[in-house]
């Protein structure tokens, strides 16, 4: 096991194996655990024994296709953490989640104090549209949106082209806490479904209430505090995008041999996007209002808790009963 291990983790990429493959393989051994725990030892020690390391190589296939699932999956969790929610459950819950962003945006722009929060964490007062309905999101599009604000940059089509020219040095802090955000929201993914799945398997078991909480809310506890980590990590990750545009947006410019003058970047991104020449006339840009406060909400954060919480005590109260 150890020279395959080794082997392992040589082929593999290192952000691979540390954002997903490690935090599937805790995943599968915590879920065999839990589905197993009560089985008679000398039975299962014969049933392992004569399966002759089939149970193993099983194990190790579900681990290995869960790493490369949620490997390619690592985006979209994120996307959906973010608050981009297409389907009809989503868009209510979205609607109901920037309710509330909207209006902690609106009382931090009415505090002195709360333009630190606004500069890290969301977009400027005057773009109500921009808000998304996570924290995270928020974040987030917080970072997007700063070259555009600052030097008029779109930064979904200019950051490929910039990361291309930062040193490395640079390069490598930006994967860095970039790995540690896909991490720490994958974890809370799994964490998440794992609350779910084992005590789903121990209800079905029939086990003590106080082992049903201890796994259900534990594993819920591990979500809450991974995503708190992830809204700090995605902080860490916007300072470094920032960083990069306002000290290296120059050198890209060197390299494709302009020089920044009025509307530079706003025909580079419509020259790049649409393929219209750089001497074309501009398309108008279309700003974003601020969005009407459409009344109370509930957050969404407090909102999960609550129904968390709930289902910790009915299965509870179906386990004692």
């Amino acid at each position: 096991m150890t020279g395959v291990l080794t082997t392992l983790t040589e082929a593999l990429d290192r952000r691979f194996l540390f954002t997903a493959a490690l935090p599937s393989a805790l995943f599968t051994l915590l879920l065999a655990y839990v589905w197993f725990a009560d089985a008679d030892p000398a039975r299962a020690a014969a049933v392992w024994d004569a399966a002759g390391g089939f149970h193993l190589a099983a194990l190790v296939a579900a681990t290995g296709l869960l790493a490369v699932l949620l490997g390619a999956a690592t985006p979209f969790l994120v996307r959906a953490a973010e608050g981009y929610w297409r389907a009809a459950p989503g868009r209510l819950l979205a609607g109901l989640g920037r309710r509330h962003h909207r209006r902690r945006l609106a009382a931090l722009a009415a505090d002195p104090a709360g333009y630190r929060d606004i500069h890290l964490r969301y977009p400027l007062p005057t773009q109500g549209g921009e808000v998304m309905p996570t924290r995270l999101g928020n974040i987030l599009r917080c970072a997007e949106l700063y070259p555009r604000d600052r030097y008029g940059i779109d930064t979904a089509v200019t950051w490929p082209r910039l990361y291309q020219v930062l040193p490395d040095r640079q390069v490598t802090q930006i994967a860095g806490a970039r790995s540690d955000l896909d991490l720490l929201v994958t974890t809370a993914f799994l964490a998440a479904l794992f609350a779910a799945v084992a005590g789903a398997r121990l209800l079905a078991e029939g086990v003590p209430w106080w082992r049903f909480l201890l796994c259900f809310w534990g594993a819920a506890a591990v979500a809450a505090l991974a995503y708190r980590g992830a809204l700090a990590a995605a902080t860490t990750y916007g300072q470094h995008v920032r960083t990069a545009f306002d000290v290296h947006r120059g050198e890209l410019l060197r390299h494709l041999g302009l020089a920044e003058q009025a509307d530079l970047w706003r025909r580079l991104a419509q020259h790049w996007y649409r393929n219209v020449p750089l001497d074309a006339e501009l398309a108008p840009d279309v700003f974003d209002e601020p969005a009407d406060d459409p009344g109370p909400a509930l957050p969404l954060g407090r909102a999960l808790a609550l129904l968390t919480a709930a289902a910790g005590v009915a299965g509870a109260i179906v386990l004692a009963a």
